[in-house]
């Protein structure tokens, strides 16, 4: 989890509110970089969740221009 100290993250997970305030992203770019396969989601039950390091992991690909 090299990423997570590096962002500064607190919680474990997000939901697609706090991932959304958090990138700077829209809900809506968020939905289409799950759909994609570039952001990976976890379900927890109805709730759509995203994991701190894996929202680290897509927004340092991000940096690096892997997308």
């Amino acid at each position: 989890m090299q990423y997570r100290s590096n962002l500064h993250l607190e919680q474990l997970a997000y939901g697609v509110g706090d991932t959304s305030n958090l990138t700077g992203l829209g809900r809506t770019s968020i939905y289409k970089w799950v759909k994609s396969g570039d952001l990976r989601a976890t379900k927890c039950g109805r709730r759509t969740l995203f994991l701190a390091a894996d929202i680290a992991a897509f927004l340092a690909s991000l940096q690096q221009g892997d997308r």
